[in-house]
């Protein structure tokens, strides 16, 4: 609907506002649903803005293409991914491998292949969140790449043989690197055992870094659990909003005596 509006008149150059309408929640498409059909026309202009390395238009172009009954092929991932954010293309490759189901992961692979830099990254962690039996020793390969990042999200899927070495690994990476591996653990299921690695990241030189950890903490936090009670309390005095804020959540769910105002 958003699209038509577009080619209706209201002209490509408010893409850019409506793109900010949807992050601010004022125009949402989850209301028009998923498989619409569109005429072939509209999916051949939808494929060219995914090609017109405009983040706006690209955003828009994925996010109707996600809606809409059509295949992305490798190349337009591998022309989008670098131009959009990391929440935008997570969100198209999520899209992707549930509509492809079987497909998806040889697509995934075939992106891995000849992707570079963030195509790579995403595509990497595509398959490290939907399933990485077809090609474990294949995966298993990145943990020695020269691409920090990339290590990283292979640390997360392995966090259970040495959580305590992961922690201590990923607390000296980046930002980018961290938060790639924070969405991969975040995107399984919850096992206490998180815990201790995202303690480890607590004082990250990132704010958003510390910020996330704690997010993902408060998924399992406990009663009365000492560690993150602890960890709370310290994220309040941060200098950061958001980790104070997220610490204020942590809080709420684990001091039994906590009065935040």
């Amino acid at each position: 609907m958003l699209f038509l509006l577009v080619q209706w008149g209201v002209g490509k150059q408010y893409v850019r506002g409506l793109i900010q309408m949807m992050s601010d929640g004022a125009v949402n498409l989850d209301i028009a649903g998923k498989g619409l059909k569109v005429p072939e026309h509209y999916m051949q202009d939808i494929r060219a803005m995914i090609a017109s390395r405009n983040r706006d238009e690209v955003t828009l172009g994925l996010e109707l293409a996600s809606r809409c009954d059509i295949a992305l092929s490798v190349n337009d991932f591998n022309i989008a991914l670098p131009v959009v954010t990391a929440k935008v293309g997570r969100m198209a490759l999520a899209s992707f491998v549930v509509s492809e189901k079987s497909r998806a992961q040889e697509a995934l692979w075939q992106l891995v292949d000849v992707g570079k830099g963030i195509a790579l990254i995403r595509a990497l962690e595509a398959i490290a969140v939907s399933g990485r039996d077809m090609r474990e020793d294949r995966f298993r390969e990145f943990e020695k790449s020269d691409d920090e990042t990339l290590r990283a999200i292979t640390f997360a899927c392995s966090y259970d043989e040495d959580t305590g070495g992961v922690g201590v690994s990923l607390a000296q990476m980046s930002e980018e690197s961290v938060l790639s591996a924070i969405y991969v653990v975040g995107k399984h299921p919850f096992r206490p055992n998180r815990l201790p690695l995202l303690l480890q990241l607590s004082a990250h030189s990132s704010p958003l870094v510390r910020a996330e950890a704690l997010a993902l903490a408060t998924e399992g936090a406990t009663i009365a659990n000492t560690d993150l009670v602890a960890w709370g309390w310290c994220g309040l005095a941060d200098t950061d909003g958001r980790v104070r804020m997220e610490a204020g959540r942590l809080l709420a769910l684990t001091s039994e005596d906590v009065c935040l105002v």
